[in-house]
């Protein structure tokens, strides 16, 4: 599964001189964060179940160190678990936009993000897009 993320204030987790984490943000504005989740046999799948993006927030405000939430919602956990995930290593606030080759996965990121899905048409201009591995879907970039 891919996973293509608009991110508005990129930054990344360095250290400081003594060895504590901190954000430095990325500078050269909005950028994409891009994700490859293994699937097929023997990797994950993704099944959001019953789970709404609402019922999956709510969770995770009680639950910060939730390290499982049950088979097929993984690769959702890898990207949007509120401490460790992807995105809170690269992103703050909130994604501006959501996109997965596995629509329901991206649709359920989007719900849970609030951000609207799919990318923006006109994304080659206000995003830094090089250093994607496989480009923009649909070759836009």
């Amino acid at each position: 599964m891919r996973v293509l993320l608009g991110n508005p204030a990129p930054h990344q987790i360095v250290n400081d001189e003594n060895g504590n984490p901190f954000r430095r943000p990325v500078p050269g504005g909005p950028r994409i964060l891009e994700v490859f989740i293994p699937e097929g046999e023997g990797a994950y799948q993704h099944d959001r179940g019953d789970h709404t993006g609402d019922s999956l927030d709510k969770h995770f405000r009680f639950n910060r160190d939730v390290t499982k939430l049950g088979e097929g919602l993984e690769p959702f956990l890898s990207i949007a678990h509120p401490e460790q995930g992807h995105w809170s290593q690269h992103g703050a606030d909130r994604p501006s936009w959501a996109w997965s080759d596995n629509e329901d996965l991206g649709r359920l990121l989007a719900e849970y993000f609030d951000c609207p899905f799919g990318i923006p048409a006109d994304v080659a201009s206000t995003h830094v897009v090089t250093g994607l591995v496989a480009g923009l879907p649909g070759g836009t970039a």
